[in-house]
């Protein structure tokens, strides 16, 4: 880590903490919401302490969520949404044969395109909300 980002992390420190606790709050009030729904919510490890930057969740037809999720007026988000983060066609430009890289084609490609991204950083305005709205999403929508 460089000089300026070391610093800054120090400075910063109990900020950050607060917002990772916060995070997780936020997460587990989304992990609640979708086991009351029957759906299992992402994997976690016992050994991992998640930070939560982004909240994951794959679903069947990602086109048709993220169309439901806008029309309800509910923020969803992407995340390197191609093996080759943000070029999503023309590859070749780049010198890149789609599914060349088998981790790249995995990570970046399939799961990628079938995932959608809760946000975590509205804090106070999630809080109240998610469970109602993202129960709602959840449940009309096949996932």
């Amino acid at each position: 880590m460089g000089k300026c980002v070391n610093g800054l992390m120090r400075e910063k420190q109990w900020k950050i903490d607060k917002v990772i606790e916060h995070r997780r709050k936020i997460a587990n009030l989304y992990k609640k919401a979708l086991l009351g729904l029957g759906i299992e919510p992402p994997y976690e490890p016992e050994y991992a302490e998640h930070t939560y930057l982004k909240f994951p969740l794959l679903v069947k037809d990602r086109a048709k969520f993220f169309r439901l999720a806008e029309k309800e007026t509910i923020e969803l988000g992407d995340w390197f949404v191609s093996p080759i983060h943000p070029i999503q066609k023309n590859f070749e430009l780049w010198h890149y044969k789609y599914g060349e890289f088998l981790f790249l084609h995995f990570v970046g490609g399939k799961i990628q395109y079938q995932s959608a991204f809760f946000p975590l950083r509205r804090w106070k305005e999630l809080i109240g909300e998610v469970g109602v709205r993202s129960s709602h999403l959840t449940l009309n929508w096949s996932i």
